[in-house]
């Protein structure tokens, strides 16, 4: 027998699964083309010259929230230059000048030409599709000396004599980097000068690496202008970046699910999400990974981290599992006292870290009897269609679990309204439907934020959908109704 609810209401929602359920067959991509051929203003073959592909929209049309560079191919003899493998999508295509195959290139400092013969703001754009070949693209190189935008990035003594300090410039529109120098021994002051910059808002930034990604270096993004002429005095302050490391235990419950393989908290990868993302995010300056392996210990550590509110979630290998606690070790109440301190919820307040910090002792509980359900969104009639994009929430329904974080979760809908989650704590629940938030990848998880929170639980009491998740329980062929409301 399959259950049926009935979810009424205008309202969407959304809900967080930590495992989304993956596609079984995958289609293939084959990649597409671009070609075309680059030359000065009076015609003549540029040979040698770097041609650059960068990614500004998705195939449907959606801009690209941080553009980047697809490919980079160098033109031949007779100026030509050919793309190949590339996602599909719709791109736009350029090259500063600067000859590759020289030891001294007479166009280094020379403002970046798009197709046809443009600055950023007009260039062409081409569109790719899967085995697609865009050709004729080509390039009349305009000559234009940019701008410069010089300053000195300082460092403390102890990153003295390191190696490999670069400066970066990225277009505040579009996240693309627009220039960058890499300086050699580092000094405690630095000068740098970033050439060939076209007019426009830019976010500048420095950073060094050291032996590990929490001992790299990086500044705080600076805003600058450029605007008819060179911008100077821009002083960049390397600091050291954050961590997170912590360790995952298996809580034993003598009611453990039966059946299954016998999985490893090794096996498990370990996610740390900022709550808010910034328009530049330096940790892309790092080998920042967003999820981390767990040793045989159960150890993790999450580096390369910038200032900001963190959050950890989980990837678990083991349906019977789910997270039942996420906190940080007690502390003191000052230096010199020995009153403790309560530790505090990870889970529901997440981790602000400031630059430098070394946040260490998380400790992530995993607990056994993780439920699943699996279902799909259905018209009540066809005056009440949900919306083609949507997000469905799971919100706790007991009063106590109000603010327990690891008890929401919300997954995207998909085809034909379908939804699953998995690894859930067992307990009482609504679901919630909620139209998709235009943010690009969703933005973070709305029960993060505690005003939020309180938003799905009214919403979700009022909807009155409620069902029991028992532990290891494997609910299936969830029906739920969708009223549309005036």
């Amino acid at each position: 027998m399959r259950r049926v609810l009935i979810l009424s209401g205008c309202a969407a929602a959304l809900f967080i699964s930590l495992n989304p359920v993956a596609s079984s067959q995958r289609e293939s991509i084959y990649g597409g083309v671009i070609t075309g051929r680059v030359t000065t203003l009076t015609g003549e073959p540029m040979v040698g010259v770097q041609v650059v592909a960068v990614l500004v929209k998705s195939l449907n049309g959606d801009p690209e929230r941080r553009q980047s560079v697809q490919g980079r191919r160098s033109t031949d003899d007779r100026g030509v230059y050919r793309f190949y493998g590339l996602r599909p999508g719709t791109y736009v295509v350029f090259t500063r000048g600067d000859a590759v195959s020289w030891p001294i290139s007479p166009y280094k400092g020379y403002a970046p030409t798009y197709h046809p013969s443009s600055p950023r703001e007009t260039a062409a754009e081409i569109r790719v599709t899967d085995g697609g070949e865009a050709t004729g693209v080509d390039i009349n190189y305009r000559g234009e000396r940019g701008h410069n935008v010089s300053g000195v990035a300082i460092v403390g003594e102890a990153a003295r004599g390191l190696n490999g300090i670069s400066v970066a410039l990225y277009d505040v529109s579009s996240g693309f980097q627009a220039g960058i120098q890499r300086l050699g021994r580092v000094e405690t002051q630095n000068y740098f000068t970033v050439r060939g910059v076209n007019d426009g808002e830019y976010e500048i930034v420095a950073s060094v690496h050291r032996s590990g990604d929490d001992e790299s270096l990086v500044s705080p993004p600076r805003r600058v202008t450029v605007n008819g002429g060179d911008v100077g005095g821009v002083e960049l302050k390397l600091a050291p970046l954050a961590s997170i490391s912590g360790k995952v235990v298996v809580e034993a419950l003598p009611d453990a699910c039966e059946g299954g393989r016998k999985s490893s908290p090794s096996e498990v990868i370990v996610f740390t999400r900022p709550n808010t993302k910034a328009m530049l995010d330096v940790r892309q300056f790092v080998r920042f990974r967003p999820g981390v392996s767990v040793n045989k210990e159960g150890e993790f550590k999450s580096s390369g981290l910038d200032p900001n509110r963190y959050f950890i979630s989980l990837r678990l290998p083991d349906e019977n599992w789910y997270a039942k606690s996420i906190v940080a070790p007690a502390a003191t109440a000052g230096r010199d006292s020995v009153e403790p301190v309560a530790a505090y919820d990870v889970g529901r307040d997440g981790v602000a870290l400031k630059w430098g910090d070394r946040v260490s002792g998380l400790i992530v509980t995993i607990a056994d009897g993780a439920a699943s359900l699996r279902g799909r969104l259905e018209a009540e009639s066809e005056s009440s269609r949900p919306p083609a994009r949507g997000v469905v929430h799971l919100v706790p329904a007991e009063q106590a679990a109000a603010d327990d974080v690891l008890r929401y979760a919300e997954v995207p809908m998909g085809r034909n309204g379908a939804f699953e989650f998995k690894n859930i704590a067992p307990g009482k629940y609504r679901l919630l439907h909620r139209a998709a938030p235009n943010e690009p990848n969703g933005g973070p998880p709305t029960a993060w934020d505690a005003n939020e929170r309180a938003k799905l639980r009214k919403e979700a009491e009022a909807m009155k959908v409620e069902i029991e998740l028992k532990a290891c329980q494997r609910a299936t062929d969830q029906v739920v109704k969708y009223i549309q409301r005036p």
